[in-house]
């Protein structure tokens, strides 16, 4: 597409600028640079909050430190076509590391909704074949009596 590394440069130059990684005259260099700053920053926050995350016993401070990962997640979203290919590796990597995460920390809410499916579908299963028996029970009844339908 005509233009789109300019504009991908513009979009990566004013995400750099707004963090205050990127000096005013800047070039090619400087820009990777800046956004290998801006990775390396936001992946060490990413991973501290996943850790604290993980190990954190109370649940509000649980979910704190899970939106705030979520957070660095979706800023290496934004980021990720916008950096140079040599930088890439490292962002995917965030983004993958935070997907194991999220299947890991959503784990037991999982669990559940999987028990709860089970329990009702269970039930349902009693209930039918209760009504089965009875169905069969009344006909063989009925038959004895020489009743027909």
């Amino acid at each position: 597409m005509f233009g789109s590394k300019k504009r991908k440069q513009e979009k990566l130059i004013a995400i750099l600028s707004a963090e205050g990684l990127l000096p005013e005259p800047y070039d090619e260099n400087t820009i990777t640079q800046a956004a290998d700053k801006y990775i390396k920053k936001h992946a060490r926050v990413l991973y501290d909050n996943i850790k604290r995350c993980l190990s954190a016993k109370l649940d509000g401070t649980r979910e704190a430190k899970y939106s705030l990962a979520r957070s660095e997640y979706v800023a290496f979203l934004k980021i990720r076509n916008l950096v140079p290919k040599s930088l890439r590796v490292g962002v995917d990597r965030a983004i993958d590391d935070f997907g194991v995460f999220e299947d890991k920390y959503k784990q037991p809410e999982r669990d559940r909704i999987l028990a709860e499916r089970a329990a009702k579908k269970q039930r349902k299963d009693d209930f039918w074949y209760g009504v089965g028996a009875v169905e069969f029970i009344d006909d063989f009844f009925d038959e004895l009596e020489g009743k027909k339908k």
